[in-house]
């Protein structure tokens, strides 16, 4: 770790990082680490390393993606984590959107067994009139 930190003040070019990095991963493919150790101290050189070169990035994460194919699976690396967490924001926000889509026509459909006009539940839900009629068949 302390050998990163040095490398890492010590070299400003993205591809000599990369290819630190690079061979980071060949080493702990052959050693019999742990997955938490390999990602432990995958994030900690990452973050010291810190490649901004996209390409380089998208390289990075083509080699754990490979080593992950080849049953030596290391971690999700930062550039895949950043994508991974706006799908889990988007996904979540959809199975909100779709929850209490679900939560008013629950609530419609007990305002309707229990004679509500369709008027206070076009209002008390916000779904569409039609819809509402819709529900009454």
């Amino acid at each position: 770790m302390l050998y990163a930190a040095k490398f890492a003040m010590q070299t400003k070019e993205e591809l000599k990082k990369f290819n630190f990095l690079r061979k980071t991963i060949e080493l702990l493919g052959e050693r019999g680490w742990s997955l938490n150790d390999k990602r432990d101290l995958l994030l900690f050189t990452e973050r010291i390393v810190n490649i901004k070169d996209e390409a380089l990035m998208v390289k990075y994460s083509e080699i754990l993606r490979q080593y992950k194919e080849e049953g030596k699976n290391m971690y999700i690396p930062i550039a895949l984590r950043d994508q991974a967490d706006d799908l889990l924001a988007r996904g979540m926000e959809k199975g909100m959107e779709k929850g209490m889509e679900k939560g008013k026509l629950e609530v419609a459909r007990n305002l309707l067994t229990n004679g509500i006009s369709l008027d206070i539940i076009v209002k008390s839900t916000g779904l569409p009139m039609d819809q509402v009629r819709g529900m009454m068949n």
